[in-house]
């Protein structure tokens, strides 16, 4: 019995979000109990679907405490953490010797945690611009040293690589900033050589911008330090560890997408209900006033980086639309919203509706109330939801909100920064279906233009990112790395494709990526990943034309393909047979599909059979595209 209340106690303590409105002495004290309930509490999420991550490390200094901590955080972002730490000084004991038993497991990610005292000397006084970059070339090469091995070993590793935080101490006072030689110049430059040489694979860890966050004093802790080699401070770890398990998270698909938001006393100051729309506190004169409007302008500058927002507010709709669109103080107008939901409805139940409307997973959300009795609701009945623990001060609104790091992405594209205004369109595009007479009429009056086109160096990391976050359209489910990518770009046993569309309304970009391998006289569909953007509208009937094209262009006879289920894609669980081809089975007319597949339901069919599937998109050659 007791067995289970601690169980039960991790399963609540450890839902998104949740340790990180803890202080370090709690996560600490968590961390330290969980090996004893670690082995129930794997088994109970393993039923829900997560999937084992491993996690090898390389530090100079004492990690164990670190990594008790970060597996705390990644099991909350919904994954199965197994750790393999080199030990003390592991960085030169271990991982620049290749023979090391270290490399011989397989993990998903490499964490290399280096430290100043990595460095054994500094360039002199006044030393010259030739003597610090070679100084920067010989204290960097250990860390590209193991990167390049890492690549070559384990290409599917992803790196993560933690920046130099400067020192507590600045010999040279207030002259540290002017000179180059100085200790706080050099590792600032050797950061930068880093970030410039930093390959694909490699995700540079920020360190010197968290402790500047948290102020140097507070970073460094000269006694852990002297008595057990810590790296950091134990009272930063949760922070870091929060920072880290959320960038671990997004490189694996498991991305936060929208922003879900209160208004009453979350948006503005006051109850608009109560107070009307002149009552309500966004004054640029007034104190309270301006906090709200910070938080407003820092709002917007996410949805201009690509987060969508979304209202779920306890209130009358029209009252509450008309504050956008009258208050002349507002910063934020119904154009920058997704969804907007406003009525009296249970906020669970609206945060579902926001979901299917936007057809994203409701654990691509962010809430943002107040209200701690409706936080508490939706954590209770949606604990996928990542609900932040809000300040009653508004003036603290934006820090909380970043410092959740809900918005942390593995990449920034073109087609992220205009999501926003898309899901916006697609309200017009809404309103044109309704008043089409039908659903062909109103596919024809999209204008929609698409290409498909090989996937070169340009469109790689869009290319990477569908991959890697496309959960619901992805027939697969494999994920891959940019170099892995790159290396089936210029396989000749392979074609890696991709797909941009464009309708009277927006340019989507690149929506979709297919992978075909070419196995002796069959192509076959290695993985097919869309976005949900554009689903119902006959682009996978056009993308599985020219995958046949291609196929056929290859001198192949057979296309098959793979559906492998995923708790998260069932929309595409009968797209084969809709595509027209079939079941395979072991029957003497149909060739035995190569080795590797046959995880999920194999699909196949001569290529020379296959009709062309209608649509009502325009194809667009490469150059015809603007």
């Amino acid at each position: 019995m007791a067995e289970e209340k601690r169980n039960s106690e991790f399963l609540e303590m450890l839902r998104p979000g949740r340790l990180s409105g803890l202080d370090a002495r709690q996560v600490l004290l968590y961390a330290a109990r969980f090996p004893r309930v670690e082995a129930d509490f794997r088994k109970t999420r393993s039923t829900q679907g997560a999937q084992p991550y491993r996690v090898s490390v390389l530090s100079t200094l004492s990690a164990q405490h670190f990594v008790s901590i970060l597996k705390l955080f990644l099991y909350s972002e919904g994954v199965l953490p197994d750790f393999n730490v080199a030990g003390f000084d592991g960085i030169s004991t271990e991982g620049l010797d290749p023979a090391s038993p270290f490399w011989q497991s397989a993990p998903d990610a490499l964490l290399v945690l280096p430290a100043i005292d990595d460095i054994k000397s500094w360039p002199p006084l006044f030393a010259s611009e030739q003597e610090i970059q070679s100084w920067i070339r010989i204290n960097t090469k250990r860390y590209l040293d193991i990167w390049q091995h890492t690549a070559s070993r384990l290409p599917g590793c992803r790196i993560y690589q933690a920046l130099f935080a400067p020192p507590l101490e600045r010999l040279l006072g207030n002259l540290e900033r002017r000179y180059p030689f100085s200790r706080t110049s050099c590792l600032a430059s050797l950061n930068a050589f880093l970030l410039e040489h930093a390959p694909a694979n490699v995700t540079l860890v920020d360190f010197d911008a968290l402790s500047g966050l948290v102020g140097r004093r507070q970073w460094n802790d000269e006694a852990a330090y002297f008595t057990s080699k810590q790296p950091f401070s134990i009272r930063e770890m949760p922070l870091v560890a929060a920072h880290l398990s959320r960038l671990m998270a997004a490189a694996r698909g498991m991305v936060r997408k929208c922003l879900v938001l209160d208004l009453d006393n979350t948006l503005w100051g006051g109850v608009i209900g109560d107070d009307g729309i002149d009552g309500i506190r966004i004054d640029p004169n007034d104190a309270t006033g301006e906090a709200f409007l910070a938080f407003q302008r820092y709002v917007l500058q996410l949805k201009e980086r690509g987060v969508l927002l979304a209202v779920c507010s306890k209130n009358d709709p029209d009252l509450a639309r008309s504050a956008f669109e009258q208050h002349p103080d507002m910063i934020l107008h119904m154009d920058d919203f997704v969804a907007f939901l406003a009525n009296w409805d249970d906020k669970a139940t609206n945060l579902r509706r926001i979901a299917r409307q936007l057809n994203i997973g409701i654990d691509s959300l962010v809430f943002f109330d107040d209200n701690p009795a409706e936080r508490s609701l939706v954590r209770q009945f949606e604990p996928d939801v990542l609900v932040v623990e809000v300040p009653e001060d508004p003036a603290l609104f934006i820090r909380t909100l970043d410092l959740s790091f809900a918005f942390e992405w593995h990449a920034l594209t073109r087609e992220d920064a205009d999501r926003s205004d898309s899901y916006v369109h697609d309200r017009k595009r809404q309103e044109l279906e309704s008043s089409a007479g039908d659903y062909d009429a109103y596919l024809r009056s999209l204008e929609m233009q698409m290409s498909v086109e090989t996937t070169g160096a340009s469109a790689l990391e869009r290319v990477c990112q569908l991959a890697n976050k496309t959960n619901q359209f992805n027939l697969r489910t494999m994920r891959y790395s940019e170099d892995e990518l790159s290396a089936l770009a210029a396989s000749p046993d392979h074609d890696l494709l991709h797909v941009r569309l464009r309708d009277r309304f927006t340019n989507y970009g690149i929506i979709a990526s297919v992978v075909l391998a070419y196995h002796g006289n069959i192509a076959f569909i290695e993985n097919w990943a869309m976005s949900c953007r554009v689903f119902k509208r006959g682009v996978e009937d056009a993308t599985f034309n020219a995958i046949a094209d291609h196929a056929r262009a290859h001198g192949v006879e057979w296309l098959a393909a793979e559906y492998v289920q995923t708790a998260k894609n069932g929309y595409v669980a009968d797209l084969l047979e809709r595509l027209c081809l079939v079941k395979w089975e072991q029957r003497l007319d149909l060739p035995k599909l190569p080795d590797g597949i046959g995880q999920g339901l194999p699909y196949i069919r001569f290529l020379s059979d296959i009709p062309p599937r209608p649509h009502f998109i325009q194809l667009m050659t490469t150059a015809e595209r603007d």
